[in-house]
């Protein structure tokens, strides 16, 4: 779904069901956590994000692991991005080294020359 007014509408009405609904504490702090990631995503204007959350009082309703779990989520997606980003970067650097080479060299001698398998190479080619 893109980001719109509209999806941001739709969240705070679900925390007005969270808040006025009769729904069970078990269920409550399910939704709680859900619907956080709901009001970080959708909601935009960090004032209304703060009073949607104040309403579904998410920080009262979860525990200290809670908010460790959501800290260590958030560095392993960053260390994921960053790693996924430099292999991104290596591949795309040797790619250009080797479209370089192929300028003047054959891709049998580009092989040799950077010991990679010819069919690599003919996989840049493309």
């Amino acid at each position: 779904m893109k980001n719109s007014q509209k999806e941001s509408i739709i969240v705070e009405q679900l925390c007005n069901i969270i808040k006025n609904g009769k729904i069970s504490d078990k269920n409550r702090i399910k939704l709680q956590s859900t619907m956080w990631l709901n009001i970080d995503y959708y909601v935009k204007d960090k004032d209304k994000r703060n009073e949607l959350m104040e309403m579904i009082k998410v920080q009262e309703s979860q525990d200290q692991d809670f908010f460790n779990w959501q800290e260590e989520f958030a560095n392993h997606i960053e260390e994921q991005g960053i790693k996924k980003g430099r292999e991104e970067g290596i591949e795309k650097g040797r790619n250009d080294i080797i479209k370089k080479l192929l300028e003047t060299m054959s891709p049998e001698e580009v092989s040799k020359t950077l010991e990679i398998p010819l069919n690599e190479i003919k996989i840049v080619i493309k």
